[in-house]
């Protein structure tokens, strides 16, 4: 009889127990279905808002999206000028004699040595006269090298993708116009090369 009572009272503790942690069992289901759908839904907002910063759906301000150029990435009432070519007064052309070979960022947000970016471009200016000046000066050509290699050093890979270079060719432009204000004038930016290289 006692070992009846005791069994009881074993049995009495137990149900209790049981019930606790069924209860636990339960709740943890809920809360970790709770956490899913809060991620689900903050990835989904994250993607949205993304999207809508990112990547804005054309409206009659903005056209297509193309400039207004028709090339990619620009409004019809950008800044970018359209340079005519006169064969009766041809722009001077600025070359380099190599290429810009320059490490980019990596996507971590820091330098890298795994990206590199093979560069070859030319200047356009007001005449040959220009461009004979321009590169017969040293603090000149070694201004622009470092406008080309700073600027290009602080852009990811994916930043520099072909629908994004008339944007690059017009802050390049800037940035070298600003080099020698009222001195020389940078009418275009061309890309003669342009390689992304692994390493």
């Amino acid at each position: 009889m006692v070992d009846e009572a005791k069994n009881g009272a074993e049995e009495k503790e137990e149900a209790p127990k049981a019930e606790k942690s069924a209860k636990k069992k339960g709740g943890g289901l809920v809360k970790m279905i709770v956490i899913v759908v809060i991620l689900v839904a903050a990835l989904g907002g994250g993607y949205f808002v993304g999207q809508m910063l990112f990547f804005p759906a054309p409206t009659e301000e903005n056209g297509d999206g193309n400039g207004s150029n028709g090339e990619p990435g620009g409004s019809p009432d950008d800044s970018r000028e359209v340079v005519l070519f006169d064969p009766e007064n041809p722009p001077g052309v600025l070359e380099f004699n190599q290429p810009f070979l320059i490490k980019m960022r990596s996507t971590r947000g820091i330098l890298s040595g795994n990206v590199y970016l093979k560069l070859n471009l030319t200047l356009e200016v007001a005449d040959a006269q220009t461009a004979t000046d321009m590169a017969g000066s040293p603090v000149v050509m070694s201004r622009i090298s470092d406008t080309v290699n700073t600027y290009v050093m602080g852009k990811y890979p994916e930043e520099v993708q072909a629908p994004a270079w008339p944007k690059l060719k017009d802050d390049l432009k800037r940035m070298i116009n600003k080099q020698f204000p009222e001195i020389y004038h940078i009418l275009r930016v061309n890309f003669r090369e342009f390689v992304m290289q692994s390493r």
